[in-house]
């Protein structure tokens, strides 16, 4: 931008110049109009020719700088939400093939060198408005990136204008840009297996079938868990595995959370179904049949552990229903 202003000041100044210039040119007509009065030889005044022809040259290099000045200005005012990458790269092309074809006379001045570097700047900088507008960055990307570049913004999506980026100067942060999408992700995939985690398990049913004897219902049991147990399992390593990235920040609580509350689900049903195999084993051997009558005190304490296996199993089942 600093660049830019150097050019932007001469622009005042040729000003001033092709006035003083006019004035000199006119001077110089009557002059070589009497010379020509007086058959005198005709004056050629070289350092004005010269002036004639820099200042021929400066105009081709400031008004493609006020050209692409005025584009600038123009995309500056375009919301970021409605960017198109190819209108800027089209139109900074199109800026720079017309100052290839400047003449090598007018290529070498320095001015030239510092409109074409600018340009080059701009053009490498739009790649990086590519990279920031993957649906990866979330509001602590943005965060990080004015905090790295010294720039503050609202990024509303209302008012936010690609004349925040210009601010920017986004080629100067490559690396950081690079760095920041790079990080952003790695986020993303962690955020997406956590949804994915919470999706299963929001998805997940247990089975429950009521438990008979002949023809007398006993209660309720779970079905076969296996499916539940591998899902655990796959859950809980991901999750240790998200635990262990260095790009976890954002989502280590929540990943804690979930490891933390699959395994209460992991504890739970293998001591729900180890209990529920013993239940079932005791319940045939007690319900009916000679062996109450010859252990009465095991009977009664199988009836105590029947009623409250029940009630929680009835229990669960209600609060799984609802």
């Amino acid at each position: 931008m600093r660049s830019l202003r150097i050019l932007a000041q001469p622009v005042l100044a040729q000003t001033s110049t092709k006035a003083q210039y006019k004035t000199f040119e006119s001077r110089r007509q009557e002059l070589t109009n009497a010379e020509k009065l007086f058959d005198l030889p005709i004056t050629m005044y070289a350092d004005l020719i010269e002036v004639d022809r820099d200042l021929k040259n400066m105009a081709m290099v400031y008004e493609l700088y006020e050209t692409q000045r005025i584009a600038r200005k123009e995309w500056s005012g375009t919301l970021w939400a409605n960017l198109n990458i190819q209108q800027l790269t089209d139109g900074i092309d199109e800026f720079a093939k017309r100052l290839r074809k400047f003449p090598k006379e007018v290529k070498a001045l320095p001015l030239c060198h510092v409109l074409e570097d600018r340009m080059m700047e701009f053009k490498n900088s739009i790649p990086l408005f590519a990279d920031l507008k993957n649906d990866a960055l979330r509001e602590r990307h943005w965060q990080r990136l004015m905090e790295m570049t010294g720039k503050n913004f609202d990024m509303n999506p209302e008012t936010f204008t690609l004349e925040n980026l210009f601010a920017m100067e986004l080629h100067n942060y490559a690396e950081t840009i690079s760095d920041i999408v790079g990080s952003a992700n790695k986020e993303l995939s962690i955020e997406k297996s956590i949804i994915e985690v919470v999706n299963t398990w929001n998805a997940l049913e247990f089975t429950v079938h009521k438990y008979t004897k002949g023809t007398q219902e006993r209660g309720h049991v779970l079905g076969a868990v296996d499916d539940i147990v591998l899902s655990l399992d796959d859950n809980a390593m991901n999750l240790q595995s998200m635990a262990a990235s260095r790009f976890v920040g954002p989502f280590l609580d929540k990943v804690q959370k979930w490891e933390k509350s699959l395994s209460h689900i992991s504890e739970v049903v293998e001591i729900w179904m180890v209990v529920q195999r013993k239940w079932m084993y005791l319940e045939s051997i007690f319900i009916g049949g000679d062996i109450r009558a010859q252990l009465p005190e095991e009977a009664k304490k199988f009836d105590n552990i029947d009623k409250l296996f029940k009630k929680m199993s009835t229990n669960q089942i209600k609060n799984y229903c609802n």
